[in-house]
């Protein structure tokens, strides 16, 4: 990934794109650097855990997913309110797209480039 400024991978940083394991290319340099290893973006790296609360989180959120399918496939079935359906299918769909979106942001390589200014 190319970034025009210290700034943009801060908010990088921020948002997950980029973490202190990947490396970056400063401008007039031949020699990549750890981004948790910059002294401007030192700072901004967030310290690596033991367990990824995340993870967790994930699996809540994929078990809520089949919980409320299951909800909206059982209430067809059994014929239960065009509300409560709705409301399964809906939180279902959300849930799914939210997993499906946060599976979709892993790098293919950990380099940045900051070429550009």
């Amino acid at each position: 990934m190319e970034f025009a400024s210290l700034y943009e991978i801060s908010n990088a940083l921020r948002h997950g794109l980029v973490d202190g394991d990947d490396e970056l290319l400063v401008p007039g340099q031949t020699s990549w650097v750890r981004v948790a290893e910059h002294s401007a973006l030192k700072a901004h790296v967030r310290p690596a855990g033991g367990a990824r609360p995340r993870s967790a989180l994930a699996g809540l959120e994929l078990g809520a997913t089949v919980a409320s399918a299951l909800a909206a496939v059982t209430g067809i079935l059994s014929g239960w309110s065009y509300w409560v359906v709705g409301g399964a299918v809906l939180v279902a769909v959300w849930l799914s797209t939210r997993l499906a979106l946060r599976s979709t942001r892993v790098r293919s390589a950990n380099r940045v480039d900051s070429r550009r200014r």
